[in-house]
């Protein structure tokens, strides 16, 4: 064989091996696909998650709102009672003391 003779080339070989090339660029592209798609689908779910979790916050906040401003009642009452004892009982005192000096 000279140096320069062109080399044998498998058309076959060569068409097999394209082949098989082929088939394995559709099963990558498919994954790819599936990929995709997957990432879009866990992007939504992220993002409806976010939203939910907001919605729980607020929903919590405001029923803590709720709360203080029930403890803030009763407080209120609390303070109410005892200042209305206490001026009870300061009247009381003084009633008490002025009938001792009559």
């Amino acid at each position: 064989i000279s140096a320069h003779a062109a080399p044998k080339i498998d058309m076959a070989s060569l068409t097999a091996d394209k082949s098989v090339i082929n088939v394995r660029i559709r099963e990558l592209q498919t994954c790819l696909d599936g990929a995709q798609q997957l990432h879009k689908e866990l992007a939504q779910e992220r993002n409806t998650a976010k939203e939910t979790t907001a919605t729980a916050i607020e929903a919590v906040k405001r029923r803590f709102d709720v709360l203080r401003g029930l403890i803030k009642a009763k407080e209120d009452q609390f303070v109410a009672v005892v200042e209305q004892a206490g001026k009870e009982r300061f009247d009381l005192a003084i009633t008490a003391t002025c009938s001792m000096n009559i």
